[in-house]
């Protein structure tokens, strides 16, 4: 016959056939059926009800075996079916997932660990962070420095106070003649107690002075000591 446009190309059903035993109940078709109704079923002729089996991927379980028979089970498939498939598990890669396709709404809420944050841009964080968020750290509470002490404050590369401690400082006993600018310094005149001018060092005092019996001014190697 002839026809008009391009020529028609039949495509048969496929149709598997199997031998029954009298035993066997699960038969391997040719492609996994989507449903029940995408098949048609015949043992020895014989149409069979899709109650009558079952199907699991291409495996196809009777209910009860068919009879022994040549070629007497015959399955036509109507169409082939596709079945959605769900990715096992760990199997979906990064790349598979697109760029920011993972949004707040997919993520539950309190799930995300600390461990998976590794670095948060500043235009991100919003609201007021308070001390119950802040770890302690090893400083002591308190007030450092003062009139007799000074405060010695370690702070790390982040700017975090890391320790701190006060150190006693001494003060000269001498004083300033009180005017307008304390711009003169005065020292005692007579030394009571003994007294050690280091290595490298110098001392100063303006005399007369007097030292007091019992008493030594100790001066050492590469020291000096200078009374005007």
């Amino acid at each position: 016959m002839a026809s008009i446009g391009n020529q028609i190309v039949s495509s048969p059903y496929v149709n598997d056939v199997f031998s029954g035993t009298g035993s066997q109940t699960a038969f391997t078709l040719t492609f996994a059926p989507a449903t029940t109704s995408a098949i048609v079923v015949h043992v020895a002729g014989v149409y069979q009800a899709p109650s009558s089996y079952t199907l699991s991927g291409t495996t196809l379980t009777f209910n009860s075996a068919p009879a022994v028979g040549s070629s007497n089970i015959q399955v036509l498939h109507l169409s082939i079916g596709f079945v959605a498939q769900v990715p096992s598990d760990g199997s979906v890669t990064t790349a598979k997932i697109a760029t920011d396709a993972i949004t707040t709404s997919t993520i539950a809420d309190a799930n995300v660990t600390n461990a998976k944050i590794v670095t948060v841009a500043n235009t991100k964080i919003t609201g007021v962070i308070t001390s119950t968020q802040l770890a302690n750290t090893a400083v002591t509470t308190g007030t450092y420095g003062g009139a007799s002490n000074v405060s010695v404050i370690t702070v790390d590369q982040q700017g975090r106070v890391t320790s701190a401690s006060n150190v006693s400082i001494s003060i000269p006993s001498g004083s300033y003649v009180t005017n307008t600018n304390n711009s003169i310094l005065t020292n005692n005149t007579s030394i009571t107690s003994n007294a050690t001018i280091n290595s490298g060092t110098g001392g100063l005092s303006v005399g007369p002075i007097t030292i007091s019996a019992n008493v030594s001014v100790t001066v050492a190697n590469n020291a000096r000591y200078v009374v005007l």
